[in-house]
């Protein structure tokens, strides 16, 4: 299995990361979820219902219901992953989650970030 994105959230993240999908660069995220190759698996353990604070006529309700996001390929075992080809196929799955992981950290950061509670 290859991963990337934010898994089991602080507090602060979930709400930076629910103000961002809010705004503008919510439009930035869904494109780079849109452009992730199909073999990957998206999950966000969304909630059953809206998150409080928000309508659920909101375009982006899908995305706002998330609490976590990941992205992440996976592999039956295989004689190639022994090979070059592993390695191969890593380096171009985190490749392509790249955009996913400067967006989180873009506009979702670490949990303690003084810089952005301001």
């Amino acid at each position: 299995m290859v991963g990337a994105g934010w898994y089991s959230p602080q507090g602060q993240q979930l709400r930076r990361f629910r103000e961002s999908v809010d705004t503008a660069v919510g439009g930035e995220l869904e494109r780079t979820l849109a452009a992730l190759p199909k073999r990957f698996e998206v999950d966000g353990r969304p909630l059953v219902t809206r998150p409080r604070g928000y309508d659920a006529d909101n375009p982006r309700i899908e995305l706002l219901r998330y609490r976590m996001l990941v992205a992440s390929s996976t592999y039956p075992a295989a004689p190639w992953m022994g090979t070059r080809k592993a390695l191969d196929t890593v380096r171009a799955d985190w490749r392509a989650m790249q955009p996913l992981v400067e967006w989180l950290a873009d506009h979702v950061g670490p949990a303690e970030d003084p810089a952005r509670e301001s």
